[in-house]
């Protein structure tokens, strides 16, 4: 008389069904944490032209975006700047300096972001007052 243990079977769906689902929902967090840094990079993108937007009006002898930065700095304020595909340059260029005398197209950019690792998009500020964001073609 041996004795003989029965072992049942445990079924293997329910615990591949769990992972798959946890699995998905560690895909779905990365993905929308994701999307959202690339929104507050865009947002702190468009707030740093805002930013020179004010400068530019402040200071009167205004002929390139360094004067500008440094007008900010000396107020206080940083700017976050895109990432650079060079460091040592500046992210933003003065494309309408304060010497030029001509007079200020509102449909011209006055300040853009150049330098920038970003292929895809590009933060301009025009003689209106208003900023763009332009999708650039890849």
């Amino acid at each position: 008389m041996t004795s003989e243990i029965k072992r049942k079977a445990v079924p293997l769906w329910p615990t591949i069904g769990s992972l798959l689902v946890a699995v998905l929902a560690i895909v779905v967090v990365v993905d929308a944490i994701g999307s959202h840094r690339k929104r507050v990079i865009l947002h702190e993108r468009i707030q740093d032209v805002r930013a020179l937007l004010d400068a530019y009006d402040n200071v009167t002898n205004a002929t390139d975006i360094r004067t500008l930065i440094t007008y900010l700095s000396s107020k206080g304020i940083t700017l976050h700047s895109p990432i650079p595909k060079d460091p040592t340059k500046p992210c933003y260029r003065l494309i309408k300096n304060k010497a030029d005398s001509s007079p200020l197209d509102p449909r011209m950019a006055i300040i853009e972001e150049t330098n920038t690792v970003d292929k895809r998009r590009i933060v301009k500020l025009f003689g209106d007052g208003s900023i763009q964001v332009q999708l650039l073609k890849q």
